[in-house]
């Protein structure tokens, strides 16, 4: 009896024929899926700290299908399909993820393929300014206008910079969680908080200038009478 071995067929019923010695016959065989073939991921993710900073992260179990060596190929992909990362790993890690959707796709050493999708989300940020103080600037000759501020962070965060981004190039005025300015004219000023993990927030502080003008006034009679005073004693 001979025997061909047959390949690359899909699910489901297949026929052959078989010629020998002017005879034939037929046959048909249902070809089924491998219960151990691979299933899609279990993926779970972790907010970033704050939007702007990569520290979300993207996890999950794989289960079943044939690894190679024990580990699978997995690829991560942007909400655009794009590759960003792989890696040849037995459990789904990827961290230092932005917020944003992204696609995980995991291949065994058979070819066969599954993916899933999951999004990395925000938490919002957790630096503010807890305490800020200015005065006038009181008159337009003297730029005597002053502004105090202070920030702090949430979630055991160091303050380590506190930035003036009025003008054209920022300017770091403190690097601990409270700052001082001083001699300032009226104006906008612009501040940044920053902690040690990278998280933000802005804040803006308005100086105005009172216009405060004293008029030096000179009181010609009691001046007149101070002196005749004087000059009778």
């Amino acid at each position: 009896m001979q025997q061909t071995p047959l390949h690359r067929f899909p699910t489901g019923l297949c026929y052959n024929c078989l010629r020998f010695a002017g005879c034939s016959a037929s046959g048909a065989v249902e070809i089924t899926i491998d219960p151990q073939t691979l299933k899609k991921p279990e993926l779970s993710s972790t907010n970033t700290a704050c939007p702007g900073v990569a520290s979300g992260k993207i996890e999950g179990l794989i289960f079943d299908g044939y690894p190679m060596s024990g580990k699978y190929t997995i690829k991560l992909y942007d909400d655009k399909y794009q590759l960003i990362d792989s890696l040849e790993n037995d459990l789904i890690n990827f961290d230092t993820r932005d917020a944003g959707k992204y696609t995980v796709k995991v291949k065994d050493i058979h070819g066969c393929e599954t993916s899933d999708t999951i999004s990395v989300f925000s938490d919002e940020t957790p630096v503010h300014f807890q305490y800020t103080d200015s005065s006038y600037q009181w008159c337009d000759e003297v730029e005597n206008g002053y502004i105090h501020i202070q920030a702090s962070s949430r979630a055991g965060h160091n303050i380590i910079s506190v930035i003036n981004t009025s003008g054209t190039l920022d300017e770091v005025i403190s690097n601990d969680a409270s700052a001082h300015l001083s001699n300032l004219k009226a104006g906008i000023y612009s501040f940044r908080a920053v902690d040690n993990v990278g998280c933000k927030n802005d804040t803006t502080i308005k100086i105005i200038n009172i216009h405060n003008d004293p008029k030096i006034k000179i009181d010609i009679l009691d001046s007149l009478a101070c002196e005749t005073a004087h000059t009778e004693l």
